[in-house]
This record gives structure tokens, C-alpha cells and sequence, in this order.
């Protein structure tokens, strides 16, 4: 976790200010002995106009009179020292203020981090780090409103991991866990960059096919259930399948029913004994 932020990550003009400002305030010793010799020059003035009308204004400003000299040389002291104490005390205030934008950047950080944190539990599953139901029902909304539009096809699979119970049974729910990870990991590498996929509850699973028909669709539940096949644990008597329903939408349907009828394709699915793929016209 970062813990001090950079001047640097400050926008281009905050910089600029700052620069400019630190520039003045380490001017500010050279104005304030500037502005004592100015005082200088007007209190000789001061003198040729007003007072000693008969002496030349240089001869007023490098005067013998001690007097006049010590008090125009306090006058400079004061004034330069008064700005090296204002430029002190500037510094320390321009310090404080690069402390309190290095903890807003900080907080801002934080606050980005713990945003994308929440955003991320908020769509995506713990366990197999894929979209999670929630998500998953918005993007379904969407492309199906899309494909419905443009009158374009759109699949739907939704598919069940056979006999999940017997894993959970006979080897822990750690294995079982186990195996919804890798159901993860097949989906991410064995589908198109096209399809979106989730896990729709438990041990169920759904993929969202845009641009695809159901012949199409069903080439690529015949894949993923190859794959699935491969999975096995323990002395490999156990080998895992799954059972898969899909559905083309229909243009007059809403992605409820087509829902619906994807679930009613996995349940026949699972009537005709399982590690098949049924279709629903």
C-alpha cells in the first residue's frame, strides 16, 4: 500500500503555482533590502524637497550627518530582516502545505483503491474470481436489448456441474471449491472474447453468446464439456461433468424468458441422465 504520494502526481498548474511561489519567497530577503534602499532614496528626496532645499539629491543620499545615516541603515536592517522572518515563517507554511497535498493525494489513493475494491466484490465471485450473478443479469439486459435492436442472434448456455453433492461428500469442500475454480479457469481459456460468463449460483454456471446462433452455441458447450471431462481428484475415481441447457433469443422475448427456457433446456438436460447438452428451440 503506498504511503506517501509524490509532489510530482499533483496536476501540471498546482506544480507551477508552487514553483512560482517558492520563487518568491526565496526573493523575498533580496525585496525586502531593495525596499529599504528605496526608502533610502525617499527619505533623501524627502530631504532635498522639503528640508535642505539647497543640497543636490545625491549629496542627500550619501549625507555625512550620522544621524540620518544610522537611521536610513536601521531602516534597511529592519526591513530585510523582516523579510527573512515573513520568508521563514512562508517556508514553514509551504511545508505544512505540501504535507497536507502529499496526505490528500494519499487519501485520494486510498479512497481509488478501496472504490475498485468494492467494485470488484460487487461483480465479481470470490471463489473463481469470474462475473457474479449480479453483474452478469445487468450485461444479459443489455446485450439482450442490443441483439433485439439490431436484430442480431444471441445464445445462451446455462450449465450445472453433475453429482457436485459427491464431490463436496467424499473428498471436502475444499476440493469442491477447488473444482469451481478450475470451472473458472476453463471458461476464461476455452471461450471467445466475444462470450461473457459467470457463475449464475452454487454450482452453476452461465455463458452469454452475442453474434451466436444455436448451432454455434452448442459447438461450444460440446467444447466446454470436453473439457470439464479432463477435471478429476483424488485416485480419479471421481471424474467431473456437467450437464448444459441452450437457448437462442427469440425477438418477441425479454432475457427473463430467455432465461427461462435455457433453464428448462439444463433441466431436460439432466432428465436424460446427465453430461448432456439439450437445446430449446
Amino acid at each position: 500500500m503506498q504511503t506517501d504520494t509524490p509532489i510530482t502526481d499533483q496536476t501540471g498548474s498546482e506544480f507551477a503555482n508552487q514553483a512560482v511561489s517558492q520563487t518568491l519567497v526565496n526573493l523575498l530577503p533580496f525585496f525586502g533590502f531593495i525596499i529599504g534602499i528605496v526608502m533610502w532614496l525617499i527619505d533623501a528626496a524627502i530631504d532635498v524637497l522639503f528640508i535642505h532645499q539647497d543640497v543636490e539629491f545625491w549629496a542627500a543620499v550619501f549625507t555625512e550627518e550620522s544621524t540620518e545615516i544610522w537611521m536610513r541603515t536601521l531602516i534597511v536592517i529592519v526591513i530585510t530582516v523582516s523579510a527573512v522572518f515573513f520568508q521563514y515563517f512562508l517556508r514553514k507554511q509551504y511545508k505544512f502545505e505540501i504535507l497536507l497535498l502529499k496526505y490528500q493525494h494519499h487519501l485520494e489513493h486510498l479512497v481509488e483503491e478501496r472504490t475498485k475494491e468494492l467494485e470488484h466484490m460487487a461483480n465479481f465471485d470470490v471463489l473463481t474470481g469470474i462475473y457474479n450473478r449480479r453483474k452478469v443479469t445487468d450485461i444479459l439486459e443489455n446485450e439482450t436489448e442490443r441483439a433485439k435492436r439490431y436484430h442480431l442472434p444471441l445464445s445462451l448456455i446455462l450449465f450445472d456441474i453433475d453429482y457436485f453433492k459427491s464431490v463436496n461428500d467424499q473428498y471436502g469442500h475444499s476440493e469442491g471449491d477447488r473444482v469451481l475454480r478450475d470451472i473458472g479457469t476453463i471458461l476464461r481459456h476455452s471461450l471467445r472474447q466475444s462470450d461473457i460468463f459467470a457463475r449464475w449460483g452454487g454450482e452453476e454456471f452461465i455463458i452469454i453468446m452475442p453474434h451466436t446462433d444455436l448451432a454455434t452455441g452448442k459447438s461450444v458447450a460440446e467444447k466446454l464439456q470436453l473439457a470439464i471431462r479432463t477435471i478429476t481428484y483424488g485416485d480419479k475415481s471421481l471424474s467431473i461433468t456437467a450437464s448444459f441447457g441452450i437457448a437462442q433469443l427469440n425477438i418477441k422475448e425479454n432475457s427473463q424468458m430467455l432465461l427461462n427456457r435455457a433453464d428448462d433446456a439444463l433441466y431436460e438436460a439432466k432428465n436424460n441422465g446427465r453430461d448432456t447438452i439439450a437445446i430449446t428451440e
